[in-house]
Protein backbone atom coordinates (compact mmCIF):
# COMPACT_ATOMS: atom_id res chain seq x y z
CA UNK A 1 0.00 0.00 0.00
CA UNK A 2 1.20 3.57 -1.03
CA UNK A 3 1.10 5.91 2.27
CA UNK A 4 3.82 9.16 1.74
CA UNK A 5 3.03 12.07 -0.08
CA UNK A 6 7.20 12.09 -1.59
CA UNK A 7 5.85 8.77 -3.41
CA UNK A 8 3.42 10.43 -5.61
CA UNK A 9 3.90 12.98 -8.68
CA UNK A 10 2.42 14.52 -11.23
CA UNK A 11 3.26 14.38 -14.38
CA UNK A 12 3.57 16.62 -17.22
CA UNK A 13 4.19 16.27 -20.93
CA UNK A 14 8.28 17.19 -21.41
CA UNK A 15 8.61 17.91 -25.49
CA UNK A 16 12.19 17.50 -27.07
CA UNK A 17 10.80 19.60 -30.56
CA UNK A 18 11.66 16.02 -32.16
CA UNK A 19 10.19 12.70 -31.25
CA UNK A 20 8.08 14.29 -28.75
CA UNK A 21 7.07 17.45 -30.15
CA UNK A 22 5.67 20.94 -28.80
CA UNK A 23 2.87 20.66 -30.93
CA UNK A 24 1.47 18.40 -33.62
CA UNK A 25 -1.42 18.85 -36.14
CA UNK A 26 -3.48 16.07 -36.05
CA UNK A 27 -6.02 14.39 -38.88
CA UNK A 28 -7.80 11.46 -37.22
CA UNK A 29 -9.76 8.98 -39.39
CA UNK A 30 -12.53 8.56 -37.78
CA UNK A 31 -12.87 11.69 -35.68
CA UNK A 32 -12.12 11.54 -31.89
CA UNK A 33 -15.59 12.06 -29.61
CA UNK A 34 -16.01 15.44 -27.89
CA UNK A 35 -14.82 14.85 -23.89
CA UNK A 36 -14.57 16.47 -20.73
CA UNK A 37 -12.42 14.57 -18.51
CA UNK A 38 -12.63 16.59 -15.62
CA UNK A 39 -15.84 15.74 -15.22
CA UNK A 40 -16.72 12.39 -15.98
CA UNK A 41 -14.31 9.75 -17.43
CA UNK A 42 -14.60 8.26 -20.62
CA UNK A 43 -16.19 4.96 -21.44
CA UNK A 44 -15.15 2.60 -24.17
CA UNK A 45 -18.04 2.60 -26.45
CA UNK A 46 -17.62 6.54 -26.91
CA UNK A 47 -14.54 5.18 -28.96
CA UNK A 48 -14.20 2.95 -32.47
CA UNK A 49 -12.57 -0.19 -32.61
CA UNK A 50 -9.29 1.15 -34.35
CA UNK A 51 -8.43 4.97 -35.65
CA UNK A 52 -6.07 6.22 -38.25
CA UNK A 53 -3.91 9.74 -37.43
CA UNK A 54 -2.26 11.97 -39.98
CA UNK A 55 0.10 13.59 -37.88
CA UNK A 56 2.07 16.45 -39.05
CA UNK A 57 5.74 16.15 -37.75
CA UNK A 58 8.33 14.39 -38.91
CA UNK A 59 9.56 12.12 -36.02
CA UNK A 60 7.46 10.55 -33.28
CA UNK A 61 8.76 8.13 -31.12
CA UNK A 62 7.50 9.89 -27.27
CA UNK A 63 6.11 7.07 -24.77
CA UNK A 64 3.45 9.42 -23.29
CA UNK A 65 2.37 12.22 -25.60
CA UNK A 66 0.19 14.03 -22.64
CA UNK A 67 -1.27 16.34 -24.96
CA UNK A 68 -2.58 14.29 -27.69
CA UNK A 69 -3.86 11.05 -25.78
CA UNK A 70 -0.81 8.82 -27.27
CA UNK A 71 1.00 5.97 -25.63
CA UNK A 72 3.64 3.87 -26.81
CA UNK A 73 3.81 -0.02 -27.06
CA UNK A 74 6.24 0.13 -23.91
CA UNK A 75 4.09 2.78 -22.13
CA UNK A 76 0.86 0.36 -22.83
CA UNK A 77 2.47 -2.52 -21.60
CA UNK A 78 3.77 -0.95 -18.28
CA UNK A 79 0.31 0.59 -17.87
CA UNK A 80 -1.07 -3.44 -18.07
CA UNK A 81 1.97 -4.39 -15.46
CA UNK A 82 0.89 -1.72 -13.07
CA UNK A 83 -2.85 -2.38 -13.55
CA UNK A 84 -3.66 0.72 -14.50
CA UNK A 85 -7.27 1.58 -15.59
CA UNK A 86 -7.04 2.56 -19.25
CA UNK A 87 -8.83 2.70 -22.43
CA UNK A 88 -6.26 1.60 -25.12
CA UNK A 89 -7.07 1.74 -28.59
CA UNK A 90 -4.69 0.67 -31.69
CA UNK A 91 -3.83 3.70 -34.19
CA UNK A 92 -2.17 3.81 -37.61
CA UNK A 93 0.22 6.81 -37.48
CA UNK A 94 1.33 8.23 -40.53
CA UNK A 95 4.02 11.44 -40.57
CA UNK A 96 4.88 13.91 -42.90
CA UNK A 97 6.41 12.73 -46.27
CA UNK A 98 4.98 9.45 -46.01
CA UNK A 99 6.98 8.16 -43.04
CA UNK A 100 5.47 6.15 -40.21
CA UNK A 101 6.92 5.86 -36.57
CA UNK A 102 9.56 3.62 -35.23
CA UNK A 103 6.89 2.70 -32.55
CA UNK A 104 3.40 1.12 -32.48
CA UNK A 105 0.97 3.51 -30.83
CA UNK A 106 -2.44 3.11 -28.76
CA UNK A 107 -5.08 6.48 -28.31
CA UNK A 108 -4.81 6.36 -24.04
CA UNK A 109 -7.61 7.71 -21.89
CA UNK A 110 -7.09 6.64 -17.84
CA UNK A 111 -10.47 5.84 -16.58
CA UNK A 112 -9.58 6.78 -12.89
CA UNK A 113 -10.25 9.81 -10.99
CA UNK A 114 -9.12 10.05 -7.52
CA UNK A 115 -9.02 12.81 -5.22
CA UNK A 116 -6.17 12.50 -3.12
CA UNK A 117 -5.55 15.24 -1.12
CA UNK A 118 -6.22 15.19 3.08
CA UNK A 119 -7.89 18.44 3.69
CA UNK A 120 -7.43 17.75 7.69
CA UNK A 121 -3.29 18.16 6.86
CA UNK A 122 -3.14 20.33 4.18
CA UNK A 123 -2.91 24.11 3.62
CA UNK A 124 -5.77 25.22 0.54
CA UNK A 125 -7.99 27.56 -0.52
CA UNK A 126 -11.21 26.77 -2.39
CA UNK A 127 -12.53 28.63 -5.33
CA UNK A 128 -15.28 31.12 -4.94
CA UNK A 129 -18.29 32.05 -7.17
CA UNK A 130 -17.49 35.50 -8.40
CA UNK A 131 -20.87 36.70 -7.92
CA UNK A 132 -22.27 35.24 -4.59
CA UNK A 133 -19.28 34.29 -2.67
CA UNK A 134 -20.04 30.78 -2.16
CA UNK A 135 -17.63 28.14 -2.75
CA UNK A 136 -17.17 26.07 -5.74
CA UNK A 137 -17.62 22.53 -3.88
CA UNK A 138 -20.81 20.36 -3.83
CA UNK A 139 -22.13 20.97 -0.36
CA UNK A 140 -22.41 24.94 -1.15
CA UNK A 141 -23.40 24.92 -5.40
CA UNK A 142 -24.00 21.16 -6.05
CA UNK A 143 -20.42 21.13 -7.80
CA UNK A 144 -18.84 17.88 -9.33
CA UNK A 145 -16.26 18.14 -7.12
CA UNK A 146 -14.29 20.47 -4.74
CA UNK A 147 -12.93 23.21 -6.96
CA UNK A 148 -9.12 24.67 -5.87
CA UNK A 149 -7.58 28.13 -6.26
CA UNK A 150 -4.38 26.75 -4.51
CA UNK A 151 -3.03 24.56 -2.56
CA UNK A 152 -0.10 25.54 -0.45
CA UNK A 153 0.85 22.38 1.31
CA UNK A 154 -1.01 18.88 -0.41
CA UNK A 155 -0.47 16.05 1.69
CA UNK A 156 -1.79 13.10 0.47
CA UNK A 157 -4.35 10.50 2.12
CA UNK A 158 -3.36 6.99 3.02
CA UNK A 159 -4.29 3.95 1.51
CA UNK A 160 -4.17 5.34 -2.70
CA UNK A 161 -3.01 2.11 -4.73
CA UNK A 162 -3.36 3.08 -7.59
CA UNK A 163 -0.13 4.01 -9.71
CA UNK A 164 -1.64 6.08 -12.24
CA UNK A 165 -4.76 8.29 -12.32
CA UNK A 166 -6.15 11.39 -12.77
CA UNK A 167 -6.31 13.67 -10.01
CA UNK A 168 -9.64 15.78 -9.49
CA UNK A 169 -7.86 18.09 -6.87
CA UNK A 170 -5.22 19.07 -9.25
CA UNK A 171 -6.58 18.61 -12.38
CA UNK A 172 -3.89 16.87 -13.79
CA UNK A 173 -2.29 13.33 -14.25
CA UNK A 174 -0.43 11.80 -11.35
CA UNK A 175 1.46 8.29 -10.92
CA UNK A 176 3.59 6.83 -7.83
CA UNK A 177 6.75 6.96 -7.30
CA UNK A 178 7.06 2.63 -8.27
CA UNK A 179 5.61 3.38 -11.87
CA UNK A 180 7.34 6.40 -12.25
CA UNK A 181 11.10 4.39 -11.23
CA UNK A 182 10.04 2.03 -13.88
CA UNK A 183 9.69 4.67 -16.56
CA UNK A 184 13.16 5.60 -15.72
CA UNK A 185 14.53 2.22 -15.74
CA UNK A 186 13.23 1.20 -19.13
CA UNK A 187 14.47 4.68 -20.59
CA UNK A 188 10.98 6.19 -21.70
CA UNK A 189 10.69 9.48 -22.66
CA UNK A 190 7.86 12.28 -23.25
CA UNK A 191 6.98 13.38 -19.57
CA UNK A 192 8.21 14.78 -16.70
CA UNK A 193 7.83 14.49 -13.08
CA UNK A 194 7.24 17.15 -10.61
CA UNK A 195 7.28 15.30 -6.93
CA UNK A 196 4.05 16.04 -4.35
CA UNK A 197 6.56 16.85 -1.35
CA UNK A 198 6.73 19.33 1.35
CA UNK A 199 7.75 22.08 -1.56
CA UNK A 200 4.87 21.28 -3.93
CA UNK A 201 2.15 23.96 -4.66
CA UNK A 202 -0.64 24.31 -6.88
CA UNK A 203 -1.95 27.70 -8.48
CA UNK A 204 -4.80 26.93 -10.60
CA UNK A 205 -4.27 30.45 -11.91
CA UNK A 206 -0.46 29.77 -12.69
CA UNK A 207 0.39 30.88 -16.26
CA UNK A 208 -2.78 33.26 -16.98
Amino acid sequence: MINSSVDFYVVKYDPDGEGAPHFMEKEWTPELPILDIHKKPPSLSDFASAYNLKAKTYKLDGDYLVEDDLISLDFYNLCKEFNVKCICIPVNISLLRKKIPSKKYFLYFNITSLSILDNNKSDFSISKDIYNGKNNTPEDKNMDMIYYDKIDKFHVIDGISEHLFYCKDIMDTVCSKSFKDKFDYLNLKGVKFIPIDQDYKYDAWDGW
